[in-house]
């Protein structure tokens, strides 16, 4: 599980749709399904929190 504190884009309803990702090195704003972020890349590679569960806090 990550925790963002990063500003969430929501939708008309208020639910979160996408946060930065946290991981180090990964600025990628990355969407959620089902609270956990969707598969991405970072430098080529599968950023290492594809599919983590996330809290923003």
């Amino acid at each position: 599980m990550a925790l963002t504190f990063e500003m969430p884009l929501l939708d008309d309803e208020g639910r979160v749709t996408a946060v930065r990702c946290p991981s180090t090195g990964c600025d990628a704003v990355v969407e959620l399904i089902n609270g956990r972020l969707e598969r991405h890349s970072v430098r080529g590679q599968k950023c290492e929190m594809s599919d983590v569960q996330v809290v923003v806090g």
